[in-house]
């Protein structure tokens, strides 16, 4: 995964070599989302957090993922 910034900095996951089973055996929609909200919160305030998850959750509704997309933008 590759992800650039509006400052042009980019950032690069690289490979990565795992049994990717996901989500894992035990894990239901509150622990995803649990995890999801800890690791933004590095980095986004919780109101963003707030949106993208709402979003998440109704993404099946949305007729074009370009609103989505955009909210990904920091």
């Amino acid at each position: 995964m590759s992800v650039t910034l509006r400052d042009d900095r980019q950032f690069r996951s690289g490979m990565a070599e795992a049994d990717l089973r996901f989500p894992p055996v035990g894990w239901g929609e509150a622990r995803v989302e649990a995890k999801f909200r800890w690791l933004a919160s590095h980095v986004l305030d919780a109101a963003h957090i707030d949106e993208l998850v709402e979003t998440v959750w109704h993404m099946e509704d949305m007729a074009d993922l370009r609103a989505f997309a955009r909210k990904l933008v920091i």
